[in-house]
């Protein structure tokens, strides 16, 4: 803890006039378990400290702030706005946490960071009062790699994320984004994309056909679903025809409202056409509520066949996620709804279950297939084999569990070299946290660029092909998949 500066009447005016007083923003960190990390390898904690003290100046000085002190391992810094200050510590928090994890867990060093904003007497370099303590109060009180902030600290945040800065249009341009896409039910009426288009607002929001909700027949609300498919249509979807003639419109609706791709989320990869007879007696089973889960399987296997054939038709991109058990805590779904973080990866088998679709659609130069998957055993094994062969797949992204510096870094050993990069999409990143944006791109590009550069120090690349294939990874790529270069 850093000493406040107590009073002394024999300090005089001309000590006075020295020292001066200002507001500041506080930020005060130490390391959880120090002594324990000393005593197990002093050599190794000193070697670490001083990197990671490195990435906390760096990002000091980004965000406008200034280290003040850092004995030991306690580092102090002081900033003009405490929305510097939190930007600062959860840059530092995430940049520490990546390179944590290059270490054994017993060698893993957490910063606790705390953030004040309060009154403070400088003197000289030197910065004292309440203000500091408190801030020291609380780095003892944060979570091994988190922040706590103080509640003066937390009603000025609050006070700035109510400016216009803060608006998602502004943080939209504030993040260089060039193009958003939503993901959109196919009843979506998308007046919310009209509305942004009425606006004559400049950013680019486009929609994608998602009807998992209507073709996969177990999805939690089918019924409903369909019905709101057959009110948006103006007709009773009540048969297996309806239902392919209601998603060619929405799919023309919404081409013609900007998009550019559908997504498609299954359970397996399997794919199988079936004479439509039987989708039809499926269909009707469904609707009385008496399909079984292989009626479920097969019907959807047999609408990816026909969303490849709308897409040969149409253009729009065709996107398959595949791999997540939904809402495997039984009882988390039973009390608080779908979507609630109990999502557990599955094994995934591409090369069998995508052969009716790959054999008809493949090789179609109207068709964009981007396969996205949570099961890494299967890059090398399937995946990169079958994008290389089959000129419509394209490997998406590492995706959900794997959208971190170790996964991609697993997914450029496992893919690339049989693959080749120009066989993938790039990088899109799948969230719901708008402002998480910029950094997951970030990690993306830094991740890229390292690999790139690794083979370029091994002499199989030069630096001028480094550069342009990062420079493709990092947006070219993605541009070129989703038909938007």
């Amino acid at each position: 803890m850093y000493p406040a500066l107590e009073s002394n009447p024999g300090l005089g005016k001309e000590a006075e006039e020295i020292m001066e007083r200002r507001l500041a923003a506080i930020f005060s960190a130490d390391v959880k378990g120090y002594s324990r990390l000393m005593g197990d390898d002093e050599v190794a904690t000193v070697q670490t400290i001083k990197r990671y003290r490195l990435v906390m100046e760096k990002f000091i000085g980004e965000h406008r702030g200034r280290v003040v002190d850092s004995k030991g391992d306690n580092l102090l810094a002081e900033f003009p706005s405490v929305v510097d200050a939190v930007q600062a510590a959860v840059s530092i928090q995430d940049e520490i946490r990546q390179h944590n994890q290059e270490l054994p867990d017993n060698r893993r060093m957490e910063f606790r960071i705390g953030i004040n904003l309060g009154d403070v007497i400088a003197d000289g370099d030197q910065i004292y009062g309440d203000g500091v303590n408190i801030a020291a109060r609380l780095e003892s009180l944060a979570e091994s790699g988190g922040v706590a902030i103080s509640g003066t600290a937390y009603d000025q945040i609050e006070t700035k994320l109510a400016t216009e800065a803060f608006r998602p249009r502004n943080l939209f341009e504030q993040f260089n984004i060039q193009v958003l896409c939503t993901t959109d039910a196919a009843s979506d009426t998308l007046e919310a994309h009209q509305a942004i288009r009425d606006s004559g607002w400049s950013g680019v929001v486009l929609p994608t056909f998602r009807p998992d909700a209507v073709v996969n027949l177990d999805a939690p609300g089918w019924r409903q679903s369909l019905q709101d498919l057959s009110d948006v249509v103006g007709y009773e979807v009540n048969g297996y025809r309806k239902l392919v003639q209601a998603l060619e419109e929405r799919r023309a609706f919404f081409k013609s409202m900007g998009a550019h791709a559908t997504d498609h989320a299954a359970f397996t990869a399997f794919t199988g056409e079936m004479p439509e007879a039987d989708a039809e007696a499926i269909f009707q089973r469904a609707l009385k509520g008496k399909a079984t889960q292989g009626d479920a399987k097969r019907f959807t296997g047999h609408m990816l066949m026909q969303m490849a054939r709308m897409s040969t038709q149409d253009g729009l991109v065709m996107q398959v996620h595949v791999g997540s058990f939904r809402n495997h805590n039984s009882k988390l779904f039973s009390t608080f709804g779908a979507d609630k973080g109990a999502d557990i990866p599955i094994a995934a088998e591409f090369t069998r279950n995508m052969h009716p679709l790959l054999t008809k659609y493949g090789s179609d130069p109207r068709l964009t297939l981007i396969l996205f998957n949570l099961d890494e055993d299967t890059y090398a094994r399937e995946l990169a084999p079958l994008a290389g062969h089959y000129p419509a797949v394209k490997i998406g992204p590492p995706w959900w569990f794997h959208d971190s510096v170790n996964g991609m870094r697993r997914y450029f050993d496992r893919v690339m070299e049989t693959a080749g990069i120009y066989n993938t999409a790039g990088f899109n990143d799948d969230t719901r946290a708008f402002p998480s944006i910029p950094a997951r791109h970030d990690v993306w590009r830094r991740t890229a660029a390292n690999w790139a550069a690794g083979l370029a120090v091994r002499g199989m690349i030069d630096l001028d092909d480094a550069r342009e294939m990062v420079k493709d990874l990092a947006c070219g790529l993605a541009k070129r998949a989703y038909k938007l270069a």
